[in-house]
């Protein structure tokens, strides 16, 4: 690994074996995160570290802003989430475990990158429903979506195209 491409880096040569914790902070651009990660994202290490393998928990937080899936609308997103590593100096003991969190670090490395990972757990960490909210009887807290469904509506012109349908439904109707 390049000391230039490591976007958060964590320091494990020097460490007594134990538990070590660390608070980190990075801009969304550095570690590759999309437009709508505005805020910095916090990572919270907590490391364990033996004579082989070093496991690592870090929790992240950020937010972002994404468009209402309802009334489009600024919708600010928190993005909390949590991933743990195994990083194993041994890579027979690595091989044992079939796991894509457990990999083998050089023994002669100092630094060990975990942006990549942070940024992926970001992304994974993103609801697939961005709404406004809803209050306690699950009506929308958007814009009034029905107003503004209305007001689009009567600014489009009538759609001729079903009025055949129209007349063949009202003469079914009659009979």
């Amino acid at each position: 690994m390049k000391h230039s491409e490591i976007l958060i880096p964590i320091r494990i040569s020097g460490l007594s074996d134990g538990v070590h914790e660390f608070d980190l902070v990075a801009t969304p651009a550095a570690i590759g995160l999309p437009p709508e990660f505005r805020e910095d994202v916090a990572v919270h290490v907590h490391l364990d570290k033996t004579h082989s393998q070093v496991v690592l928990t870090a929790d992240i937080r950020t937010q972002a802003e994404f468009p209402c899936d309802r009334c489009l609308e600024p919708v600010h997103v928190p993005v909390t989430q949590s991933f743990t590593l195994m990083l194993s100096k041994d890579s027979a003991e690595a091989k044992l475990v079939d796991d894509e969190d457990t990999r083998v670090i050089d023994p002669n490395e100092p630094l060990i990158d975990i942006g990549p990972d942070t940024r992926d757990t970001a992304l994974l960490a993103i609801p697939m429903r961005r709404v406004c909210g809803e209050d306690e009887n699950g009506e929308p807290l958007c814009v009034d979506t029905e107003t503004a469904r209305r007001a689009i509506a009567q600014e489009r012109p009538p759609d001729t195209r079903w009025d055949a349908l129209a007349k063949l439904k009202a003469l079914d109707e009659n009979e």
